[in-house]
């Protein structure tokens, strides 16, 4: 009867042992995958900032003085187009 239990232990011990690989093989996707989610993150994070500042410096030029004396104009070429 110890050498069945014995062959038990042994074959459960294996398979727990394959089980913790398998988890440390996923944790190291699960790594990598948070490491390329904050990669993308970032891109995000300086793609909104540039967004941003375009709007701030189209928001400048359409409120400056020459593009509102210009304004006219623009408008006359509109109408050639």
């Amino acid at each position: 009867m110890t050498n069945d239990a014995d062959e038990y232990i042994k074959i459960k011990k294996s398979e727990l042992d394959e089980l913790k690989s398998k988890i440390e093989e996923q944790e190291i996707v699960i790594e990598h995958a948070r490491g390329y989610a904050f990669g993308l993150e970032s891109k995000n994070v300086r793609y909104l900032n540039r967004i941003k500042e375009l709007k701030d410096d189209i928001e400048e030029y359409e409120t400056s003085a020459s593009w509102k004396i210009t304004k006219p104009l623009r408008s006359i070429m509109n109408l050639f187009k």
